[in-house]
């Protein structure tokens, strides 16, 4: 088990070393949040799936995908929806946007569910340079979803009720 040196229970800034130390055993990019040490999280991309950091700073059991809601027209992909489940319940159309690798490193592998609740049309694209590989870009109705998975630097395949 890693070992994470967190500043909030040691109560100074952390080292260069203890900042390199905290990463030394980890093999991909470490998402943490801006928290106190009781609700850091942090999403590790790891070849088996997600695992989570609890607040001692080790790694927990991977658990089911944490359900975000968005009520919004239009999302454009960070590192915190990495593994997550999102939500769309407007009533008019949503564009949800893929970032470029230099703008949200997420891990290759990662995986992001996105179902259409509300009647709004769920569209997805990419930003310039991005390539997504699919049937369509868009969801085919109300109650249908699609996973979007990370395959290389800028390129994602979106599998799912698409059209």
């Amino acid at each position: 088990m890693a070992t994470i040196t967190l500043r909030a229970t040691k109560g100074l800034p952390l080292t260069h070393a203890e900042v390199d130390g905290n990463f030394t055993a980890l093999n991909d990019a470490v998402i943490a949040t801006d928290a106190t040490a009781a609700a850091l999280s942090a999403t590790i991309g790891q070849p088996s799936g997600i695992a989570t950091l609890n607040a001692s700073g080790q790694l927990a059991e991977p658990s089911p995908s944490e359900v975000i809601t968005e009520s919004g027209t239009s999302r454009t992909l960070a590192l915190i929806d990495a593994g997550k489940y999102i939500n769309c319940t407007a009533g008019t159309a949503v564009t949800i946007t893929i970032p470029l690798n230099a703008t949200a490193a997420f891990p290759i592998s990662t995986e992001i569910d996105v179902w259409q609740d509300g009647a709004g049309v769920v569209s997805f694209v990419g930003a310039g340079g991005v390539t997504i590989h699919s049937v369509g870009l868009s969801l085919a109705a109300q109650y249908r979803a699609a996973t979007l998975k990370k395959v290389g630097t800028n390129t994602w395949h979106i599998i799912g009720a698409l059209v």
